[in-house]
């Protein structure tokens, strides 16, 4: 796990362009505190700060071809990279260290870009071929790792984190107003926009090639998802997932340190543990965050019965409403962009916990969204069921009696679209395009939030809608929502965290089975419940979803109580710039006085204006830092 960085300019490197490049990399020491390394010809300029996991002693960056014109700076972990090395040596390629790094750079001398299909892993990677004066940029397919970029006046430069581009003389930090629409629509910003003006991420699965002199040009190196396959049994399904999911768990056990698991009082974490245990030995070690004014069965108490079961070592800690607030703040900042998920604090301090125990940890992360754990895929299915389709009129008209209920609110929404998108657009609606133009003062297209979809579904080949859906979900809000904030959040605190259940060869498998399968109107996630009676008690497998997120009283008493609020109304407030402020004042008003559910509103407002005091207050983003700076929410 490494931050990297690098700068390409046409007509050749300036004089400052390595000092640039290394401040970069500084900027993103906490993704790798252990050593640094740069490479610099005379077109390009490459760095890496490293988080040493696999081959301690011989893997520092840049790691370059036996020739030196191809060198790599990467991030992140291939899982099946010894099988590539071994198939690369029988080609005739020499390796000189043990590392996953290595493997791509003789991978991209064998095959050249199409080399990124062999790879199963979660990584962010830059190749910078000399002799062709090309760099050479790719994502995981599922987004699991971040890579943002900027172009401007012949510079192209890129880094793992937004906060590395913001410190380059020709990068400004100024509000993106479109993705700010995309941001309250859907409560993050989708890929590749961000909410920095000019500055752009990968997409889940994209490549990107700049040809020194050339505009950078960018396509998708994933084939399509494949059809359902519709003859095995739902017996034969749940034995071949656990199969591929153990197998999943062992491959990304690989590396030199010991590998820990955070814990959930959930069966998605529980059942990683259960196959971690299985090879994981006396170093394995379990961690959850509980809450102070949470109920007795919170996570604490699941978590640790989980981890007695299984003879794991469990640590915990605990967060109270003033620990909670306290850590809104840096958490924006780490962040590079809003995130509205409340969550985010409490992992913060589950991941800061871990790292003084663990450099690698594994989740439960990616579940719900493939198999069906999720609400809204349960809504999905009622809503294209035959029996369901005269029930639109009284859902809407329950909606229209109870406005206070936003899940209700949501669900009249779904039943109420007509086409599958503008369903899988509602489903993850937080401000309908109504309700920003009355924030803002600006017009939202709906067939534009479509069309953002619309380019994620281009690589699923499933016909029915539940299926494209559940495909849609894995890689939209996962990539952009879940997944970048389990990154930016965990590397704050130098910290690896890796996801069995988005391993690609496991999520292939998923994809196969049938949505009517993996959704069912009864249980969530059936399958997976099924495949799991091998290695789960009954007790853990009757536990409903759990995801670390705070108690309501926790996290809703930092947005619609007190000093939240008040930063949201003050004269100088970011809000006072983009949104209307009477606008503002109407939404407390209406969560304070229960006439409307605006909590998950409110919180997004906060996270955004956390995350412009943290960027924009003034033109120096490490002076505004709230780690150096800042005072924490009251």
């Amino acid at each position: 796990m490494c931050g990297i960085c690098g700068i390409l300019e046409d007509g050749g490197l300036g004089p400052k362009a390595e000092g640039w490049v290394q401040e970069m990399a500084r900027r993103q020491i906490h993704r790798g505190p252990d050593e640094e390394g740069f490479f610099v010809d005379r077109f390009a300029a490459l760095g890496s700060r490293r988080l040493s996991i696999v081959d301690l002693a011989g893997g520092r960056q840049p790691i370059g071809s036996e020739s030196g014109g191809v060198q790599v700076v990467y991030n992140g972990e291939i899982y099946n990279y010894r099988q590539l090395r071994e198939d690369l040596q029988r080609r005739g390629h020499r390796f000189a260290t043990a590392s996953d790094t290595e493997v791509i750079v003789h991978s991209y001398e064998e095959a050249g870009p199409e080399s990124l299909k062999s790879f199963n892993g979660m990584f962010a990677l830059a190749v910078w071929d000399a002799p062709r004066r090309l760099l050479l940029l790719a994502r995981d397919p599922l987004g699991i790792k971040p890579l943002y970029y900027v172009e401007q006046d012949g510079k192209f430069a890129f880094a793992s984190e937004a906060k590395a581009l913001l410190s380059l003389p020709f990068v400004t930090p100024e509000v993106d107003e479109e993705s700010l629409d995309l941001y309250l629509t859907f409560r993050f910003v989708p890929s590749p926009r961000t909410l920095f003006r000019g500055i752009r991420k990968l997409s889940p699965g994209e490549m990107l090639i700049r040809p020194e002199g050339q505009r950078a040009h960018i396509r998708t190196y994933v084939p399509p998802a494949p059809p359902p396959d519709l003859k095995p049994s739902r017996e034969e399904w749940a034995e071949g997932l656990l199969t591929e999911l153990r197998a999943a768990v062992r491959r990304q056990m690989m590396g030199d340190v010991p590998v820990g698991v955070l814990l959930s009082g959930g069966i998605d974490s529980a059942a990683i543990l259960a196959l971690a245990s299985e090879v994981g030995g006396p170093t394995l070690r379990s961690y959850t965050v509980g809450f102070a004014e949470a109920p007795v069965e919170d996570e604490v108490v699941a978590a640790a019965e989980t981890a007695r079961h299984f003879g794991v070592e469990h640590l915990h800690v605990t967060l109270n409403a003033v620990d909670y607030r306290k850590r809104l703040l840096p958490a924006a900042y780490s962040l590079d962009e809003p995130v509205a998920t409340p969550s985010v604090a409490p992992y913060a301090a589950l991941c800061e916990m871990a790292s003084k125990q663990h450099k690698v940890v594994l989740c439960g992360q990616g579940a719900d969204e493939s198999l069906g754990g999720y609400a809204r895929h349960l809504g999905e299915k009622l809503a294209t069921a035959p029996f369901m389709r005269g029930l639109g009129p009284p859902i809407r008209l329950a909606a229209a009696m109870l406005p206070g209920t936003e899940r209700l609110q949501r669900l009249s929404r779904v039943f109420g679209a007509r086409r599958d998108v503008a369903r899988f657009v509602e489903a993850f609606t937080l401000f309908t395009p109504e309700e920003v133009q009355r924030l803002r003062g600006r017009s939202l297209n709906a067939e534009w939030l479509e069309s953002v979809v619309e380019s994620v579904l281009c690589g699923s080949q499933q016909s029915d809608s539940l299926s494209r859906f559940l495909f849609l979900d894995s890689r939209f809000s996962l990539a952009d929502d879940l997944l970048l904030y389990g990154d930016k959040i965990a590397m704050a605190s130098s910290l690896e965290v890796r996801v069995p259940f988005l391993d690609l060869e496991f999520l292939r498998y998923i994809e196969r089975i049938p949505s009517s399968m993996r959704v069912n109107l009864t249980r969530p996630k059936q399958v997976l419940r099924s495949a799991l009676k091998r290695v789960l008690p009954g007790k853990i497998l009757r536990r409903r979803k759990r995801n670390f997120s705070p108690p309501d009283s926790i996290w809703m008493d930092s947005v619609a109580h007190g000093p939240g609020v008040q930063w949201l109304l003050e004269p100088e407030s970011a809000l006072s710039w983009f949104c209307r402020q009477d606008e503002v004042a109407r939404m407390i008003m209406e969560q304070e006085g229960g006439r409307r559910d605006r909590r998950r509103q409110l919180f997004a407002l906060l996270a955004f204006e956390l995350w412009h005091r943290s960027y924009l207050k003034t033109a120096s983003v490490e002076k505004n830092s709230p780690l150096k700076s800042q005072p924490a929410l009251p």
